[in-house]
């Protein structure tokens, strides 16, 4: 089934929001055969239907050919664990009498192999799930279902605490820090939609904004501005340490259901909106800079964007999701790079949760490789004066070591053996720097949230 599906809306008290389902969660996975990957949800919502429910995976290093993954339940969300291997989807396992689209029945937590495409475990959550995030520090996932936001021990996959909310957790990010978990929930047909920040340190749950405009959150990659989208064409800054708003950006026209995610390697943030232009109502990608909130540029986006998304792999590319398509555009110049087209979309009444996760490990290595690529990335986050290169390397392994180079400053970052070695500019392969063993740094950077 094949929708028209329109975002450019404008609020009433009996709106009915047409949204496609189709959302995308970038998994680096960094290996020399296949990938990296885009896994984007999708699925027509008729059951019997063409591609009903299912999950594309889109290989983006070889061709973008496309593999349909089959779910028996219509994903709403996706969140990755950092080590790639699992994807954690909200399902709605009930539909309506007319089996036409999903219903409000009790919904399932699908946890997926990313590499067989098998389910591995379902977990029976709350009605209506939509929101998903996790966070690998605190070891824990939350769900967003109706009415409530559900915190489940990552490994046991038990629940650990269930909060009361009005309304259904949409939109949910966690931080850099994996300090905090940002929300959005919305609360009947109206719409209301309020914004909840929960401190996973202490368990805390505060209403950080009652507003009925906003839509989707996003946190910069320092985690000292917060960016609400709205309904209303604006975008709210909100000021981590003042814990207040700080400024308003008008970005586009009441009415339209703005996305929104930050770069993960750089200072700005991608909004999408719509504005009018000579009487002519367009949609665009607005760059804001993530540090001031100063409109940088802006550049023609798709036509019904549901989503947008970035890569630390990809640090030129923004990945835009549309209700039938998965595009990708140079960032700078907002040129279209290429596009994978025909992907079914849900074709439902209801709301999506916009997934932030950006994976970034093979699914397949070993732990120490794992471990080892959170030291690296971790490295080049906190001393980017001696590992530096326009974009983050790709890991190689040769004579044992398991590495990468840094063009930018000509220096290489490894493991071996358990150990971390350093090899600095100009140097040879007998004067590299034993820094010591990996359990030396994983501390630092575990608590810094890599």
């Amino acid at each position: 089934m094949s929708l028209n599906i329109t975002l450019s809306v404008r609020l009433s008290t009996a709106l009915r929001f047409f949204i496609s389902s189709i959302l995308v969660c970038l998994y680096i996975q960094k290996d020399s055969i296949a990938g990296p990957f885009a896994y984007v949800l999708g699925g027509s919502g008729i059951l019997g239907g063409r591609d009903y429910a299912v999950v594309y995976k889109i290989d983006l290093g070889n061709g973008y050919k496309t593999i349909k993954i089959p779910l028996d339940a219509m994903p709403y969300g996706i969140a990755m664990h950092r080590n790639g291997n699992l994807a954690f989807l909200t399902t709605r396992n009930q539909v309506d009498g007319d089996g036409t689209k999903p219903g409000d029945g009790i919904g399932t937590v699908v946890i997926l192999d990313t590499i067989s495409g098998k389910i591995m475990k379902k977990i029976e959550t709350g009605n209506s799930p939509i929101g998903i995030a996790i966070n690998c520090k605190n070891m824990e996932f939350y769900v967003g279902a109706r009415n409530s936001l559900i915190v489940y021990d990552l490994m046991t996959y038990l629940k650990k605490m269930e909060y009361h909310i009005n309304g259904t957790p949409f939109h949910i990010v966690v931080d850099k820090q994996q300090r905090f978990a940002w929300i959005t929930v919305i609360e009947g047909s109206s719409p209301i939609i309020y914004s909840y920040v929960l401190d996973t340190h202490s368990g805390s749950l505060v209403e950080v904004w009652p507003s009925n405009f906003t839509w989707d959150v996003a946190v910069e990659r320092n985690s000292r501005n917060v960016f609400f989208s709205t309904t209303s064409g604006k975008v709210f800054i909100w000021d981590v340490n003042l814990q207040k708003f700080e400024k308003i950006i008008d970005v586009g026209q009441n009415g339209y259901l703005s996305y929104i995610v930050a770069s993960s390697n750089s200072d700005e943030v991608y909004v999408s909106t719509n504005t009018l232009h000579l009487g002519i109502l367009k949609e665009e990608i607005v760059v804001l800079d993530s540090n001031s909130g100063a409109i940088i540029r802006r550049f023609n986006a798709p036509s019904l964007t549901t989503n947008v998304n970035t890569s630390e792999y990809f640090p030129n590319d923004l990945f835009v999701v549309t209700d039938t398509s998965f595009e990708i555009f140079n960032k700078e110049s907002g040129i279209i790079k290429h596009a994978v087209h025909n992907l079914t979309n849900n074709g439902y009444f209801g709301y999506v949760q916009v997934p932030f996760w950006v994976g970034n490990f093979v699914p397949d290595a070993p732990k120490d490789k794992i471990d080892s690529d959170r030291l690296f990335n971790w490295a080049e986050d906190k001393y980017p004066k001696i590992f530096s290169s326009p974009q983050r390397p790709f890991s190689k392994t040769a004579d044992g070591y398991y590495f990468r180079y840094y063009s930018g400053t000509a220096t290489y970052l490894g493991t071996k053996g358990g150990n971390v070695f350093y090899l600095p500019a100009g140097a040879g392969m007998n004067e590299i720097i034993d820094l010591g063993p990996m359990d030396k740094f994983l501390p630092n950077a575990d608590a810094d949230g890599y």
